[in-house]
This record gives C-alpha cells, sequence and structure tokens, in this order.
C-alpha cells in the first residue's frame, strides 16, 4: 500500500467521524508493524491490523484490546456493502 493510499483511507475514515476510541491504539505503517512482530518475545499481542492499517496494541489492557478489536470488527459490517 502506498503512503498516498493509506493517507487517503484515513482521510475518508475521519470524514466519516469513524475515529477509534483507542487513542493508545496508533497507526503505523507495516514495515513497523513487521518490525514490533520480529521483535516480540512476549506472546502477547503488539499490533493489530484491520482493512491495510495496522495498529500498535502495546498500550492496552487485554480488555481494551477485546473492545478495540469488537469495534474494529463492528466497523468493517457496518462499513460493508449489501448484496443480494
Amino acid at each position: 500500500m502506498t503512503s498516498s493510499t493509506k493517507t487517503s483511507q484515513l482521510m475518508l475514515c475521519a470524514m466519516l467521524g469513524l475515529r477509534m476510541r483507542y487513542h493508545r491504539a496508533s497507526l503505523i505503517s507495516g514495515p513497523e508493524a513487521a518490525f514490533l512482530l520480529e521483535r516480540n518475545a512476549s506472546g502477547r499481542a503488539v499490533v493489530v491490523s484491520c482493512d491495510g492499517l495496522w495498529y500498535d496494541v502495546r498500550a492496552l489492557s487485554s480488555k481494551e484490546l477485546d473492545d478495540f478489536t469488537d469495534d474494529l470488527a463492528r466497523k468493517r459490517v457496518v462499513g460493508m456493502p449489501v448484496t443480494n
């Protein structure tokens, strides 16, 4: 994904008011996510990916992580087109 595509996705989310309520789950790039995954020795979740966007979730508690992933899943369902 190019940086302009990522920027476009972020702008679209902001315009639609789809900001995440978990500000501690910061948006990161794919290479940053790969770096964190390579260095993860804890076995705990460090990054989450959804629709081509990566989030650093190291600062979230287990409860916050569950809520964050639930929010992402809800946004995917709401944003999906209805087909017959």
